[in-house]
């Protein structure tokens, strides 16, 4: 299905790509159920948490060296700005670059909620341009500010009359869905509708979605020998850069959760080619995904002797440790482009899936494709494990750990790790997106499982003076399926 760029807002996952939130099962029958595309959300009876989209595009958007983020809602929807703004300047460091961005709360109270806040927002939109003189600037809105009915978009239009830079207006209301990646496709749309022009000229460079660009170098250097550049978004980047996203060769994505929308978009709109296999890491992700770049930019053979160089590298250092990580049994806990994609991994090491807890799912990608990851574990993997859908529903994962007892637990957030670790299950933290990335960083992960298994003495002692808030009654509960049901 195409992304409908003429709406003001980007469509919430639930609605583009029937998202959810709320299921238990196993691998064989959410595979056949995504294949069928009969798939349906189960409804909670309670909820512990959740994660809101606002945060996360404010987080990505304030990574932009050069533009300012207004930041409009109630001081709490504004605390993401400042560790947002301290990882851009560590960033632009770590490539000798100046980071100029600027982020602002404009901090609504109890009064900007009765009467409005439109004015006071610009006001302070005026200041902010003339004082700092950014190169763009986003009005990021909040619960808040969308319950009242703020018309951002007409102050937008209003702005951009007076100012000649970007503005744009990124509708990222928390309450809107329940998936926070969400919050992503509202950056990708404000700036494909914002701040992409029409392509002057092809050039040499691979836009490039990731998080934190940790391996930059390495990939730099990779690439390099395929004869292109990469344009990593949006950590680092700036709008001169983002205005020439549709010149590009191709977009290619660490996370195909993450690069969907702007992967699909900028091909719909530019034909700039994206790539879909499953993401590159472990060695088969690798091998697949770097196969695939070569074959968009016709680099076939270049391809071919760079994977043989990083596989003569690292293989024996792999096999060497996989030795010690083979016949474990583990449980993940990760986002929705994660959990799947280091199932796949983890079995590459040898090592049994016993269950697999995933964030969210999108049944479908933008381009109307079964996400790659579901469709090779579907295909390949050499046992069934049951799986469930759960929205940083903690509760619901140390009963999973407790019922299955695993040798190893991997998480993508660090909330998750320290609750496995209590029930003295060793647990590794995949913080680094890069952490499995190609040979390379699946001998980093191996070293980091073999640490992890090695070094019993911190989850021994933590458990033995920590006493969980779950009682027994709940751990002799059957994971999810007591309490959800389908709606």
């Amino acid at each position: 299905m195409a992304i409908n760029l003429n709406l003001a807002d980007a469509a919430i996952r639930e609605k583009r790509l029937g998202s959810i939130t709320g299921w238990s099962g196993d691998l064989k029958e959410i595979y056949e159920c995504v294949s069928c595309g009969n798939i349906k959300n189960q409804e909670r009876g309670f909820t512990q948490a959740g994660l809101c989209q606002n945060s996360c595009a404010a987080s990505m958007l304030c990574s932009i060296r050069d533009a300012a983020v207004i930041l409009h809602g109630p001081a709490g929807c504004s605390n993401v700005g400042s560790g947002s703004n301290v990882i851009g300047r560590q960033a632009a460091l770590r490539i000798n670059k100046t980071y100029e961005s600027v982020v602002y709360g404009d901090d609504m109270n109890e009064n900007d909620t009765i009467f409005g806040a439109i004015n006071s927002l610009k006001a302070l939109a005026k200041k902010v341009i003339e004082t700092h003189k950014p190169k763009a600037l986003f009005i990021v809105n909040s619960c808040a500010s969308a319950v009242i009915g703020e018309d951002i978009d007409s102050l937008v239009n209003e702005l951009k009359d007076e100012y000649d830079i970007p503005i744009a207006n990124v509708n990222c209301e928390g309450f809107k869905s329940r998936v926070w990646f969400s919050g992503v496709d509202a950056i990708d749309h404000a700036i494909i509708k914002s701040l992409v022009k029409e392509p002057k000229e092809k050039r040499d460079v691979v836009n490039f979605i990731n998080f934190f660009e940790s391996e930059r170098k390495y990939l730099t250097e990779i690439f390099e020998k395929l004869g292109v550049g990469i344009q990593f978004l949006y950590l680092n980047s700036t709008i001169e850069e983002i205005e020439h996203l549709s010149e590009a060769r191709a977009t290619v994505a660490i996370c195909s959760t993450l690069g969907t929308y702007l992967g699909h978009a900028l091909e719909q709109k530019y034909g700039v080619p994206f790539l879909k296999t499953i993401n590159p890491m472990g060695m088969q992700g690798f091998e697949t995904w770097f196969k695939g770049i070569a074959k968009i930019l016709d680099k076939e053979k270049e391809a071919q002797i760079i994977i043989d160089q990083e596989r003569e590298k690292y293989i024996d250092k792999i096999n060497e440790i996989k030795k010690k990580t083979t016949g474990l049994k583990a449980v993940l806990a990760m986002g929705a482009g994660y959990s799947y994609e280091m199932a796949r991994v983890l079995q590459e090491l040898g090592i049994e899936i016993l269950w697999l807890s995933s964030g969210h799912l999108d049944p479908k990608q933008d381009g109307d494709n079964i996400p790659p990851a579901i469709e090779f574990l579907g295909k390949n993997s050499p046992n069934n494990f049951g799986t469930n859908i759960s929205d940083n529903q903690n509760f619901e994962v140390l009963n999973i750990i407790n019922e299955n007892k695993p040798d190893i637990f991997f998480s993508r957030h660090p909330g998750f790790t320290v609750w496995a670790i209590k029930q003295n299950i060793p647990a590794v933290y995949v913080g680094d997106e890069y952490l499995a990335f190609g040979y390379k960083g699946t001998l980093a992960l191996a070293r980091m499982i073999d640490d992890a298994i090695t070094n019993r003495s911190f989850e021994a002692n933590l458990s033995a003076h920590t006493k969980l808030p779950y009682t027994d009654w709940w751990f002799k509960q059957k994971h999810t399926a007591a309490y959800i049901k389908e709606v």
